[in-house]
């Protein structure tokens, strides 16, 4: 009997030929909502089917984008790479046979994020003045 495991992914497809740039998480147009299922020798989602042999790398790209984690699930086979967003908190390997690496993306740079802490800041004062002024 086969083991089957399902997540909640939104997966694209991108051709090796596109020249795009595959990392931005800006380009997800196009994209799936449903079950990604890992099965014993292949991975499902919808009615793509990668074997997990014909995996040439695996890749979890994982980056926090306004504060908040995001992973994704990078297959690229001879022909096709496959995209899926899923949670960040799920150990991925434990379903994959082939060997995972692990990289990590800036989306929000610290420049961004001092500027996001310090109109936060200022709304805050703002408030404060108002209401105890």
């Amino acid at each position: 009997m086969n083991k089957e495991y399902k997540i909640q992914a939104t997966g694209r497809t991108i051709e090796l030929d596109n020249k795009e740039n595959p990392i931005a998480f800006s380009l997800w147009k196009d994209t799936k909502r449903g079950d990604l299922r890992f099965i014993d020798d292949r991975i499902e989602f919808f009615d793509w089917t990668i074997k997990q042999s014909e995996a040439q790398k695996v890749i979890i790209i994982k980056a926090d984008v306004a504060f908040f984690p995001v992973s994704v699930l990078r297959i690229i086979t001879s022909q096709k790479m496959y995209d899926f967003a899923i949670n960040s908190f799920l150990n991925i390997q434990k379903y994959i046979s082939a060997p995972v690496e692990v990289k990590f993306a800036k989306a929000v740079t610290k420049k961004q994020r001092y500027l996001a802490i310090g109109i936060l800041l200022i709304i805050s004062i703002i408030l404060y003045l108002l209401k105890y002024k």
